[in-house]
């Protein structure tokens, strides 16, 4: 609970700020021989007495399976972005297939997340986007193009192509990145 008042030089206050803010963080996993599965969520809500206004705000709040001996990956709810040319927040699923050892592809589709309305899935800007992890070459030397695609309102707002590549040694570590709209 927050409360704060502010007093001038004649000693009148005036009560500020009256504001109860509420978080909830859950992360739980679960690991066996063939599938690793976890469950993270992080919500808040915060109500503020003064103009009884309320916010709620899911930050985070998805599901995941990893198997282990077929080579796949999957995450489905409100995450943060994979890389990959997926900008911010989304609300969709995150899915990933082992190749080799050394290439992995990636789809992604969804919904962006509007920085206004945190607490409802806002279906107006689809997104989908494919890529491709490659590496490590070298032990510390990674790559991923890739092609995105996002509607707004049913207009074509965002089409890009581009790669990020990675370079992570104990001395030191450069990240790099290309994206064309």
């Amino acid at each position: 609970y927050f409360d704060g008042s502010k007093s001038d030089m004649s000693g009148t206050s005036e009560v500020d700020q009256s504001t109860l803010l509420t978080q909830f963080s859950w992360d739980s996993q679960l690991r066996g021989a063939r599938y690793d599965s976890r469950v993270v969520a992080n919500v808040s809500h915060t109500r503020d007495f003064l103009d009884s206004a309320e916010n709620p705000n899911i930050n985070s709040l998805s599901g995941q399976v990893k198997d282990k001996q077929a080579g796949w990956f999957a995450k489905l709810g409100r995450q943060s972005s994979p890389g990959g040319g997926v900008l911010g927040r989304f609300d969709g699923l995150f899915a990933q297939y082992d190749v080799t050892s050394t290439l992995q592809l990636d789809a992604v589709a969804g919904y962006n997340v509007e920085f206004t309305e945190k607490d409802t899935v806002q279906t107006q800007h689809p997104f989908w986007s494919v890529a491709a992890d490659l590496g490590p070459y070298y032990d510390y030397l990674e790559a991923m193009p890739y092609y995105v695609r996002q509607n707004a309102d049913g207009l074509l707002d965002r089409e890009a192509v581009g790669y990020e590549l990675s370079f992570f040694h104990p001395r030191g570590n450069v990240f790099h990145m290309v994206d064309y709209d």
